[in-house]
């Protein structure tokens, strides 16, 4: 092989580096730019877990709450339900005594 021909054989070669090289960079830029966007994406989920838990928290709040005021509607309910049986009671009782007095009206306009 000749000086020429070794030449020539080294520059082919060296064109094919400088190829291979430069696919190498492109795909390093790619990954460097796939990191960031993995870095950013596993940052925003985090972002997302820690809003969740957030809202978690806030419904169980709620929902206890909830529960709360579910008793006390019971116990309000319950309460209307022993009121109104004694309002019940308290007009019978005024009927009652209404009657009485009505009675004792009659026999006193009788005796008079």
């Amino acid at each position: 092989m000749t000086d020429a021909e070794i030449l020539d054989q080294a520059i082919t070669n060296n064109e094919a580096l400088h190829r291979h090289l430069w696919m190498f960079r492109a795909m390093v830029k790619e990954l460097g730019e796939l990191k960031a966007q993995y870095t950013q994406t596993k940052s925003s989920l985090e972002v997302t877990k820690q809003q969740e838990d957030k809202h978690i928290a806030e419904l169980e709040a709620a929902k206890a709450e909830l529960a709360t005021t579910q008793n006390q509607l019971v116990k309000l309910k319950q309460e209307i339900v022993t009121l109104d049986a004694q309002l019940k009671d308290k007009l019978q009782e005024l009927r009652n005594y209404t009657e009485a007095v009505d009675r004792i009206r009659a026999n006193l306009n009788e005796a008079a």
